[in-house]
């Protein structure tokens, strides 16, 4: 199995300065140059160009995933809390959906990832477990949220609506009776 890359063993603070060359878009000549600048010389044009790869598909997922969370702000829910509560259980969904699918065999390096599958011990197995069933109570709370938040809106759509037909009934001289038999059989909505 490979060893850890050479970018991934750098100080924090220089890998930063890596992910910032990289999105803008310098060239990996231009950043081993710069590396070279900054007294780095452990980091190989071949290194840089796999961990730009691996650099590449994480933010290919990032850009995904906040697609997929605009896409629910636009689409879902009414309130803010329940778009930002959509789309953060959306986000966390295709950050395990990714996990389970980098699980694999160690000694197949074409299985997943770099360097073979993901391997969890018990622990993270359970962990990861632990993590699906609360992704699915969020998500579970959120719809319930969501159907209470459409329903409340609904009574008092058709509180308003009962209003507005009650005083347009009685500009037009409609009795009470005719108002409350309207109420109660059209509208379905008790005195």
């Amino acid at each position: 199995m490979p060893g850890v890359s050479t970018v991934k063993r750098l100080p924090p603070e220089i890998r930063d300065e890596v992910h910032r060359l990289l999105e803008s878009g310098r060239t990996l000549d231009a950043i081993v140059a710069h590396l070279r600048g900054m007294g780095v010389e452990a980091v190989s044009r071949s290194a840089l160009g796999r961990y730009k790869q691996h650099f590449d598909r994480i933010v290919e997922r990032v850009r995904r995933s906040r697609e997929i969370a605009d896409a629910l702000v636009r689409n879902f829910g009414q309130e803010d809390e329940h778009k930002s509560a959509r789309a953060n259980i959306e986000m966390m969904h295709a950050i395990v959906s990714d996990m389970l699918m980098q699980i694999g065999d160690p000694d197949d390096p074409d299985a997943a990832g770099e360097g073979g599958g993901l391997q969890l011990d018990a622990r993270q197995a359970h962990d990861l477990a632990k993590a699906l069933d609360h992704l699915a109570k969020a998500r579970k709370a959120d719809q319930d949220a969501i159907v209470r938040a459409r329903e409340e809106g609904a009574r008092a759509e058709a509180k308003a609506a009962s209003e507005r037909m009650e005083a347009s009934a009685r500009r037009a001289g409609v009795s009470d009776e005719v108002i409350r038999t309207i109420r109660r059989d059209v509208l379905r909505m008790a005195e």
